[in-house]
């Protein structure tokens, strides 16, 4: 599926999914206490949206992913850092879940790009309470 998604000539039929909700609103209630839970994502690793009118922005953390493109430059997570920049964390911290996702994907000619999404889901994952994951392409 995620082949037809990515080459179909009608990839609009193929819609994506609400990361950030489905940690926020889902997943806690997915990880019962004393279990290990896995959760494997296939995702480009982006949290786009037709339309960003339902996003939070709070100080300088997003619940989408756009907010990269605006670190340019070999110095870019310097900036991020200093500035505090990320994904917004979910409203409870999830223990007892280990997080690998795979298939990340630059839109961009962006040359740090994957860099920073990695960067920007482990901080992320962590903020959540969530120690065990990986981030690969």
């Amino acid at each position: 599926m995620y082949q037809k998604a990515t080459f179909s000539d009608q990839p609009n039929k193929y819609y994506g999914v609400d990361i950030w909700l489905f940690f926020n609103d889902v997943l806690p209630y997915l990880t019962p206490k004393g279990y290990q839970t896995q959760l494997v994502l296939l995702s480009d690793g982006h949290f786009d949206f037709e339309s960003y009118q339902h996003t939070v922005e709070h100080h300088s953390q997003y619940t989408h992913t756009k907010f990269i493109r605006t670190f340019k430059g070999p110095d870019w997570k310097i900036i991020a850092e200093k500035q505090g920049a990320g994904i917004l964390p979910i409203s409870r911290k999830i223990g007892g879940v280990s997080v690998h996702v795979r298939g990340l994907k630059a839109k961009t000619s962006d040359i740090f790009e994957l860099d920073k999404l990695r960067f920007f889901w482990g901080k992320w994952l962590r903020a959540c309470g969530i120690q065990h994951f990986e981030v690969s392409q």
